[in-house]
């Protein structure tokens, strides 16, 4: 985590992947964004769920004030993911309580129509670019049931990971292969 002398000049920019745009948010996101964050599926294996669309649209509200700036010194990034020109998702790189100095963490969900087409790591290949461009790795939690993540990250390849026992669950942190930092383009 920074520290209040540390000072820290980010914003959430556009990165494209050759199939997908990570955006900011636009109002017009709103209703599929509370589609996909109170679909079951999708957000089985999310910490912070929403279970009502109430919910869901507090946390659309929430992506503007940390658009805001309103969580700094911590470092949080936050995108919509866009395919075909349409919302397709939800993208974050942050500090969390499992990162240290040096890291951040990815957390995303993606709709269900689009699973097993090699979005993710797609896009999580250029988030790993990107991340190095400010010498930071990047990291994931994930729960040993959740395959399909986790088959993911092996495609991108997992440099190491260690259970996160002392959550009493069967959590793994898992650190993303860096990619070299001059590879990245705005």
């Amino acid at each position: 985590m920074l520290n209040e002398s540390q000072n820290i000049e980010f914003m959430t920019t556009d990165i494209k992947t050759v199939r997908c745009l990570l955006r900011k948010y636009r109002e017009s996101d709103r209703e599929k964004l509370a589609d996909l964050s109170v679909d079951k599926e999708v957000h089985f294996f999310i910490g912070g769920k929403c279970e009502t669309r109430e919910e869901a649209y507090n946390l659309f509200d929430k992506v503007f004030t940390i658009y805001d700036g309103n969580l700094l010194p911590r470092h949080f990034e936050i995108w919509a993911i866009e395919v075909n020109n349409e919302y397709a998702g939800h993208f974050e790189l942050k500090q969390t309580g499992d990162t240290e100095d040096d890291e951040l963490e990815v957390v995303y969900f993606l709709d269900k129509k689009l699973w097993g087409q090699g979005i993710m790591p797609e896009i999580i290949i250029e988030i790993n670019k990107y991340a190095g461009s400010i010498n930071k790795k990047l990291i994931a939690t994930v729960s040993s049931e959740n395959t399909k993540t986790l088959k993911a990250l092996r495609r991108i390849g997992i440099q190491k990971q260690e259970s996160l026992a002392e959550r009493n669950c069967s959590s793994l942190k898992i650190w993303i292969e860096p990619f070299d930092k001059k590879e990245f383009k705005t």
